[in-house]
């Protein structure tokens, strides 16, 4: 295929196909793999880059040939509940998987088999969720009873690329949870739920993983483990705190306790407090992102505050956390009398979602970022006029954060420009 004057015609070029490949549904692809044998190719790669056993229930009925030919294209293996679909992954050509969604049940040969489909693929498994149907335990002995529990990946340190560890309702023991983390020296990120490591071998030696910076959990999973944070990951520095039922001493005393220079912090809006402002301080020099989480049926402009103790509290924190780049509070409804009255220290923002009391339509929102964005402009640096409007106070209060690229005032995001 050829334009006029001999150029090359761009879907002649195999790295064009194969971009294009990417934003095809797989019936569209598999009429382009049709066309010729390097169109076929170039296309294959999509038809059978994922295998959803959810959604492709028939994978498992392809035969082994076809498996043989294809299945070093495979990378995501998703949704693996039965039997057959792990004997379905077992085929020497599936190799090369980067993501691996695994729901273990109690069947001892499913497990063993999932243990071969592992190690078939521990060089190039970047991602990892293992989880398990499981009712919710009311007390530690139903889970230590019930639970399923997990033997170690045995992976040797030389060949595991894994980045990222999900882990729902599984029992492990100490040993068992030191050696994941041992042989998995590129892992950085951590979710668990409903996970119970039980106290084994009381002189083992804790793996020290000096790699792993994010961990997302429920409060009360955190709490639970909070003395084998500090001896698995001493430099955790992104914390997400999913339960917006906890305490919130709970959570200042992890904040305190289980971690140490915080870059990034999410805990919900609800929680905050005097007690766990105590603790969000404690990592003031360090703290880069700070997210108070709210849920979407209250965050409407025509709602109040829902926790109006903390109009202060969060003034505080913008004055004292001084390398704060991203600030996200979508409940909070600032007072401009009380912010006019603290200078804040993190001038360096790029993101800030909060609103302003009494900017309580679309419209005087939208008017009021566009006045932001025409001083910004400007070159206008927030000297107080006689002009007292509250849109021109807000944006007198913000034209300081020269480096502030995205607000959201709770109309949309809106993009500034930096100079």
């Amino acid at each position: 295929m050829y334009l006029i004057g001999g150029q090359t015609h761009p879907l002649d070029l195999p790295e064009i196909r194969t971009r294009i490949a990417m934003f095809l549904d797989i019936t569209d692809c598999i009429s382009c793999m049709q066309v010729n044998k390097t169109w076929h190719r170039d296309f294959a790669g999509s038809v059978w880059h994922t295998v959803d056993f959810e959604d492709n229930e028939t994978f498992a009925e392809i035969s082994p040939t076809t498996v043989t030919k294809y299945g070093h294209l495979i990378r995501r293996a998703i949704n693996i509940v039965k039997e057959d679909h792990i004997s379905a992954l077992l085929n020497p050509a599936i190799k090369s998987l980067l993501v691996v969604k695994f729901n273990i049940t109690n069947n001892p040969v499913s497990r063993a088999f999932f243990f071969d489909v592992f190690h078939q693929n521990k060089a190039s498994i970047t991602t990892l969720e293992l989880s398990a149907s499981l009712l919710d335990p009311e007390t530690d002995e139903d889970q230590r009873t019930n639970a399923i529990y997990f033997m170690t990946l045995d992976m040797p340190v030389s060949g595991s690329k894994l980045t990222h560890l999900y882990l729902c309702s599984l029992n492990f023991t100490r040993h068992n949870f030191s050696d994941i983390l041992h042989y998995s020296p590129k892992l950085h990120y951590v979710h668990m739920f409903g996970v119970m490591l039980l106290a084994n071998k009381p002189h083992f030696e804790l793996v020290h993983h000096y790699g792993v910076k994010m961990l997302v959990a429920p409060m009360v999973q955190m709490c639970d483990l909070r003395a084998e944070f500090l001896h698995y990951c001493p430099h955790l520095v992104n914390t997400d705190f999913e339960n917006e039922e906890s305490e919130p001493d709970d959570v200042a005393d992890l904040l305190v306790e289980a971690f140490n220079r915080l870059q990034s912090c999410r805990i919900y809006y609800s929680l905050l407090n005097k007690t766990t402002v105590v603790g969000i301080l404690q990592h003031q020099d360090t703290l880069t992102h700070l997210e108070l989480a709210l849920t979407e049926d209250l965050t409407d402009p025509s709602l109040s505050d829902p926790n109006p103790y903390a109009k202060n509290l969060v003034l505080l924190i913008l004055r004292s956390c001084r390398n704060l780049r991203i600030f996200r509070a979508e409940g909070h409804q600032m007072d401009i009398d009380l912010a006019e009255d603290y200078g804040w220290s993190c001038i360096d923002l790029i993101e800030m979602r909060f609103r302003f009391q009494g900017l309580d339509t679309f419209v005087a929102i939208d008017d009021c970022l566009e006045q932001l964005s025409a001083m910004k402009s400007q070159g206008l640096d927030g000297t107080e006029t006689s002009e007292r409007s509250l849109s021109l106070r807000i944006c007198q209060k913000l034209l300081p954060l020269k480096k502030l690229q995205t607000v959201w005032l709770d109309s949309k995001d809106y993009s500034l420009a930096t100079h």
